[in-house]
């Protein structure tokens, strides 16, 4: 996921800022209370919060079906920043990001 922000960075006019859980709950909290359009690009985020207003975030292992699939003959490569900076750079061509850095 590193990979991904550091392309965004590059090629978004605004940045992402990686901050610890803590920090990222409180900014959360504060946007979800104040008066503004980007709550709603905040919805999907806090669909799953809990009654007491704190986010849980559900852990995932792809172990086994990685496993599997590697024993069945899957292989493929890491994708490339190539790659990652092309995507990026054509999804914000369409306006994808467009809300998210107004």
């Amino acid at each position: 996921m590193a990979d991904v922000i550091g392309v965004m960075n590059r090629i978004l006019p605004k940045a992402i800022e990686c901050v610890e859980p803590d920090v990222f709950q409180e900014r959360l909290n504060g946007m979800m209370a104040g008066e503004s359009e980007k709550v709603t690009l905040l919805q999907p985020l806090v669909a799953y919060q809990s009654a007491d207003g704190k986010t849980t975030f559900v852990g995932c292992s792809t172990g086994f079906t990685n496993g599997m699939l590697f024993r069945l003959g899957f292989r493929w490569s890491p994708t490339s920043t190539d790659y990652i900076r092309n995507f990026i750079s054509a999804i914000a061509g369409l306006g994808y990001f467009d809300p998210a850095v107004e």
